[in-house]
């Protein structure tokens, strides 16, 4: 089964199992991997939690049936986690737009004020989960990791050359 080309990284060709038909008993709706899993990607690296991305699309699967595909599927798995890390990158280019929000004029006083906390807030949150989904780029910690090997043996043995023997010493007249 081929798709056609699109601009969208996460459209494409998922090969993916079918999903599983019995739920509790019941048949569960049947849908296409291949159709919805482009739609959710794409609303999840457009900001959407997967939840939220299940929302928005008309009869969508089930969040359990998203979760059982994701565990089932490396390829998926690995499109889902670069969504989620261009989530991380639009949250985090969202603040910008909320710091360079000119300050509403017809606001005085403990209006305004609350205007600002309000914008606070959202860019805290936004930094909050920018630096949870991608730690590395957004986090707050600096992450230094260094590879040091030392030889014990080795070190014994540059010690032994250095110390000096006390025969050796004399006194200086």
């Amino acid at each position: 089964m081929i798709q056609k080309t699109n601009t969208n990284p996460h459209d494409g060709l998922i090969p993916i199992k079918p999903p599983r038909r019995a739920i509790e008993g019941r048949y569960a709706p049947m849908h296409d991997p291949a159709a919805i899993w482009p739609q959710i990607l794409n609303l999840i690296s457009n900001g959407h939690a997967l939840t939220t991305a299940l929302d928005e699309i008309p009869d969508a699967p089930s969040y359990p049936w998203c979760k059982a595909q994701l565990r089932d599927n490396p390829e998926l798995r690995q499109r889902y986690r670069e969504a989620v890390d261009d989530r991380a990158d639009y949250r985090a280019n969202e603040i910008l737009s909320i710091a360079d929000t000119p300050l509403p004029e017809h606001l005085d006083g403990s209006a305004l004020s609350a205007w600002i906390q309000q914008q606070r807030l959202r860019v805290d949150a936004r930094k909050w989960i920018a630096a949870r989904l991608a730690p590395r780029q957004w986090g707050d910690r600096l992450e230094v990791v260094t590879e040091t090997h030392i030889s014990i043996t080795k070190a014994l043995e540059e010690a032994h050359r250095r110390v000096i023997d006390i025969d050796d010493v004399r006194p200086v007249k």
